[in-house]
């Protein structure tokens, strides 16, 4: 128990722990922005594509 207890506790004041969780939160935050970029410029794309369909339709 007193085993668990310190390896607890040199856990909680080692500060390799923090830079780990900066990486994941620098990623994820990547990951939104990208997604966000990506769902923007689709729509941005698929309203040029329809207003060219629309220009060289023949009806």
């Amino acid at each position: 128990m007193i085993y668990s207890s310190n390896r607890l506790y040199f856990f909680l004041k080692n500060e390799d722990g923090l830079s780990a969780v900066e990486y994941i939160v620098a990623g994820t935050l990547v990951v939104v922005l990208l997604v966000a970029g990506f769902a923007l410029l689709g729509t941005t794309v698929d309203n040029r594509l329809l207003f060219l369909r629309n220009a060289l339709s023949w009806e």
